[in-house]
């Protein structure tokens, strides 16, 4: 095995469908997949590049789609509120086509 299996098994993943290909395949899906919490992982790196990591109050996330490798993946983010003390809401989403 080499790849995201084996990077899954390396980091303790044991879940069965995140890496190992037969047994994803006969669920339903075309083949491994990723983590739900790597994209978060991506959105606190792009956050943390604005502002710094002891800055940030707490994320709230939705999963809505299995990301496959390979796929890319795009964020987006607004500004959805500012609070009187200067804290900033921020919405946003990670596609993955």
């Amino acid at each position: 095995m080499t790849g995201l299996p084996t990077d899954a098994l390396r980091v303790g993943e044991t879940l069965p469908p995140l890496v190992l290909s037969p047994l994803t395949k006969a669920a339903g899906h075309r083949d491994v997949f990723m983590h739900g919490m790597l994209g978060v992982a991506y959105l606190v790196r792009m956050i943390t590049h604005w502002v710094p990591q002891e800055r940030l109050r707490d994320i709230h996330v939705r999963f809505s789609a299995i990301t496959y490798p390979g796929e890319q993946l795009t964020a987006v983010g607004v500004v959805s509120a500012i609070a009187p003390d200067g804290a900033v809401a921020l919405a946003l989403t990670l596609r993955n086509a």
